[in-house]
C-alpha cells in the first residue's frame, strides 16, 4: 500500500466528527473510549488552533496569543448563538477564559519595546472590556445640576480608580459650566507642573476647576514619563492638592486626589472588586519598575499592585479569578493549573502553557518516563493532556496524534496507544493507510503491525475477505491469513463454482498476490491452482449452456471442450499431489472431478492414468471405512448449500441415483469413480 501523507491540508479542511447535527461519516473510530457530546464552535475552535500549531511557518508568541483570542472571541460568540442552555453556559466559561489569555497576553506575551505606554494603560482597557459592569454608567448624569457636589465627586472618583481620566475629566468640565468657569481641552498638557498656582488660585475657583488644573499638567502615561519621574512629580502635586486646608472638609473631592496621588487607603474604598483594586494600583502605586523600556518590564508592576489590591481586598479563591491572582502574582504555572481545573476543555491551559513555556515565563520539566503520567508543568505534559481529551471524541483522533507528535519524550508512547485504539470501518481505506504512514514515520513497527491485525479482525467482521487477507498479508501474519483461506476455500466448496464464495475466493488470491510476502504466497500457493480449477468448471458450464441453447450435437463442441476438462485435470492432480491443498478440502475437489467425468465421459481420455490414480487415493481417503469425519464436511455442506438453493431437489446425478444422506453421496463417489478410472485405463 501506498503511503498517504498523514495531516494533510485537504483531510483538515474536510472534518469528521461526531456533534448533534448531520456530519460526514467518521472513517475511524476509537475503541474503548466514551464518546461525548462536542459542540461545533468547539470543534471550529480545535481545528483552526491545530492548523496553527502544525504550520510550517510559525508566528512571534505574541502574533500567535492574539490569533489564538481571536480564536477563543469567535468561539464564544458562536457559543451564544446556539440555543441549548449548555452552549450558553459553556459560553460563560470560555468568556472567563478570554478575561485570564488576555490579561497574561499583556502582562507576560506583549512585547513592551513596541509600545511607549505603560502598561497600567493596556490593563486599564483590559479591565474596560473584561468587567462593563463594574464601570460607572453616565446614564444618570444627563442632567448633572440635579446632583450634588458630593454626588458629583463619588462619580468622578469610581472613573478615575479604573484610569478613565477622560470621563471624570468632562464630568469636571460640565459642573465648570454650570458655575460659569472655563476649562482646559483633555490632553492639552501645556500647564506646567507648577505648586504655586495651587495657592494662586485655591481662593478664586472651585474644587472642579482645580481638579482641571491638574488634569491640565498630568504627563502622558508613558515608560517615559516613569523614567524621568515627571509622572511621580505630578502624583507629588496632587498629594500636595489633597492635603490642603481648602479639602479639609470636603471628603468626597479630597478622595479624588488622593487616589490620583497614589493613596492605596483611598482606592480602596471606591474600588468594589479586586480586580478593579489591582488596576488602580498599577495605574497610581508608586512604581519603580517600569523605568526600564525593555521586554515584559511592567511585570513587577503588576506584581506590586496585585500585592497591594490583596491586602486591600479578598483575591479570587477559585475559578478563572484564581487563575486571574496567581498570573498576577508572577505564578504562570498556578495560573494555568487553575483554568486546568475551572475551565471546560484542556485546550485553553495547553496553548496558554506553550506559549509561557515558549517565552521562558514557566519552567519546561523534563518529563520522567518511569512516571505513569507526565510531571504537570511542562508543554509536554500539557499536549498529552489535551491530546486524551480529543481521544473522546470521534474524528479528532488526527489532531490527537499531532499534539503526541508535538512531545518528543513521551509522545510516541501514547501515539502508539491511540493508533492501537482505532477501530477502522468499511470505507477506512485511505485513512488507516494514513495512520499506517504515521506510524513508519515515527519507527513504531509494532504499533503498525497490531493496527493491521486489527484492521484484518474488522474486515472479517463484514465478511471482507479480501480486505482481511491484505491485511493480514502485510503484517506477516500467516496464522491470521489461514483462517482467511479456510473461509474463502469452505465458501468455495459450498457453493461451487459461479457463486459469491467463488468470489471471495478471487479477492482473496488476488489479495494475496498483490499485498503477501515471499512465505506467505508460498503457505498459499494451492489457491491459484483451485482458482483454475473453479475457472475451468466455470468453461465448462458455459460451453454446455451454449450446446443447448444452440441444440448442436456434444461432438461439434470438443474443441473448446477437451481444453478446459485437459486443464481441469491438471487442476486437479496437482491439488491431490503433494498435499499442496490440505486434505480437509479434498473431497468436493473429487466431486466435482466425478461430475465431470460422469458428465463428458468422451473427454475421461484427457485424464492422465497419475490424475486417475490421485483420484482413486483421494476418495479412498475421504470416503473409505476409516475416514476421518472433518474430510467429507465440506462434501456435507456442498449438498446442503445445492438443496437450499433450489440446485437439485434430492441431489440427482444423470445415472438417476437419488441420494438424501452423505453415506448415499459417498457410496456413489466411489461407485462412480471405480467404474470411470476401470473405463479409462482399459482404454488407455
Amino acid at each position: 500500500m501506498s503511503p498517504v501523507p498523514f495531516a494533510s491540508a485537504q483531510c483538515l479542511a474536510k472534518p469528521s466528527i461526531s456533534s448533534g447535527q448531520q456530519n460526514e461519516n467518521i472513517m475511524l473510530d476509537l475503541e474503548g473510549r466514551t464518546h461525548q457530546r462536542l459542540s461545533r464552535p468547539f470543534v471550529e475552535l480545535f481545528r483552526a488552533a491545530h492548523h496553527m500549531l502544525t504550520a510550517c511557518n510559525q508566528p512571534t508568541a505574541e502574533e500567535q496569543s492574539l490569533r489564538y483570542r481571536s480564536l477563543i472571541l469567535d468561539c464564544k460568540h458562536a457559543l451564544n448563538e446556539l440555543q441549548d442552555d449548555s452552549d450558553r453556559d459553556m459560553a460563560s466559561l470560555v468568556d472567563q477564559a478570554l478575561k485570564v489569555w488576555h490579561f497574561i497576553e499583556i502582562v507576560y506575551v506583549r512585547d513592551r519595546t513596541q509600545s511607549e505606554d505603560h502598561i497600567s494603560v493596556d490593563l486599564a482597557e483590559w479591565f474596560a472590556g473584561s468587567f462593563p459592569e463594574q464601570l460607572p454608567t453616565t446614564d444618570g448624569l444627563s442632567d448633572s445640576a440635579s446632583l450634588s457636589d458630593s454626588e458629583l465627586w463619588d462619580f468622578i472618583a469610581k472613573c478615575v480608580v479604573t484610569g478613565n481620566l477622560p470621563t471624570a475629566h468632562q464630568i469636571a468640565l460640565s459642573r465648570m459650566k454650570i458655575n460659569g468657569e472655563s476649562g482646559s481641552k483633555w490632553g492639552d498638557n501645556s500647564v506646567d507642573l507648577n505648586a504655586n498656582q495651587l495657592d494662586a488660585g485655591l481662593s478664586t475657583q472651585s474644587l472642579f476647576a482645580h481638579f482641571d488644573s491638574l488634569l491640565a499638567m498630568i504627563p502622558s502615561n508613558t515608560v517615559h514619563a516613569r523614567r524621568d519621574r515627571s509622572w511621580s512629580r505630578w502624583q507629588s502635586l496632587c498629594r500636595t492638592w489633597a492635603t490642603s486646608e481648602e479639602l479639609a472638609l470636603e471628603d468626597n473631592a479630597r478622595r479624588v486626589f488622593l487616589i490620583l496621588s497614589g493613596d492605596s487607603n483611598a482606592i480602596a474604598d471606591i474600588c468594589a472588586t479586586w480586580e478593579e483594586m489591582l488596576i488602580a494600583c498599577s495605574v497610581y502605586l508608586p512604581d519603580e519598575s517600569g523605568i526600564e523600556n525593555s521586554l515584559h518590564s511592567g511585570l513587577q508592576t503588576v506584581m506590586t499592585a496585585s500585592a497591594e489590591a490583596s491586602i486591600m481586598k479578598d483575591a479570587p479563591k477559585g475559578g478563572a479569578g484564581l487563575a486571574l491572582a496567581e498570573a498576577s502574582m508572577g505564578n504562570c504555572l498556578n495560573a494555568v493549573t487553575a483554568m486546568e481545573i475551572s475551565l471546560p476543555s484542556m485546550w485553553f491551559s495547553a496553548h496558554l502553557g506553550e506559549l509561557l513555556v515558549r517565552i521562558g515565563q514557566m519552567p519546561d520539566r523534563k518529563p520522567d518516563t518511569e512516571l505513569n503520567g507526565p510531571p504537570f508543568g511542562t508543554k509536554e505534559g500539557l499536549f498529552i493532556k489535551f491530546a486524551e481529551e480529543l481521544e473522546q471524541y470521534p474524528g479528532l483522533w488526527r489532531l490527537a496524534a499531532d499534539y503526541y507528535m508535538a512531545c518528543p519524550t513521551l509522545g510516541d508512547g501514547r501515539l502508539a496507544g491511540l493508533l492501537t485504539r482505532i477501530k477502522a470501518d468499511e470505507a477506512s481505506g485511505m485513512m488507516a493507510e494514513k495512520v499506517l504512514h504515521l506510524c513508519y514515520k515515527r519507527k513504531l513497527s509494532k504499533t503498525a503491525r497490531r493496527i493491521q491485525l486489527k484492521l484484518g479482525s474488522h474486515c472479517l467482521e463484514f465478511n471482507n475477505l479480501g480486505g482481511a487477507i491484505s491485511w493480514y498479508s502485510a503484517a506477516g501474519a500467516l496464522r491470521e491469513a489461514q483462517k482467511v483461506v479456510d473461509l474463502a476455500l469452505q465458501a468455495a466448496e459450498r457453493e461451487g463454482p459461479d457463486s459469491n464464495g467463488a468470489l471471495l475466493l478471487s479477492n482473496v488470491v488476488n489479495a494475496i498476490n498483490k499485498f503477501a510476502n515471499e512465505e506467505i504466497r508460498q503457505a498459499f500457493d494451492y489457491l491459484d491452482v483451485y482458482k483454475d480449477m473453479q475457472d475451468q468448471l466455470n468453461a465448462l458450464a458455459g460451453i454446455t449452456a451454449q450446446q443447448q441453447k444452440d441444440q448442436l450435437p456434444r461432438e461439434a463442441l470438443g474443441g473448446a471442450i477437451f481444453p478446459a476438462i485437459e486443464s481441469f485435470s491438471n487442476a486437479t492432480n496437482s491439488l491431490l499431489v503433494g498435499g499442496r491443498l490440505p486434505r480437509r478440502y479434498w473431497c468436493v475437489v473429487v466431486f466435482e472431478a466425478v461430475r465431470v467425468l460422469e458428465e463428458f465421459p468422451e473427454a475421461r481420455q484427457f485424464f492422465a492414468r497419475s490424475t486417475l490414480l490421485n483420484l482413486i487415493n483421494a476418495v479412498e481417503l475421504c470416503t473409505g471405512p476409516h475416514r476421518c469425519g472433518a474430510l467429507v464436511q465440506g462434501l456435507r455442506n456442498r449438498l446442503k448449500w445445492e438443496k437450499s438453493a433450489g440446485v437439485m431437489d434430492v441431489s440427482e446425478l444423470s445415472d438417476g441415483t437419488h441420494f438424501e444422506s452423505l453415506e448415499d453421496t459417498v457410496s456413489y463417489c466411489r461407485r462412480v469413480l471405480s467404474e470411470v478410472v476401470a473405463r479409462t485405463i482399459n482404454q488407455l
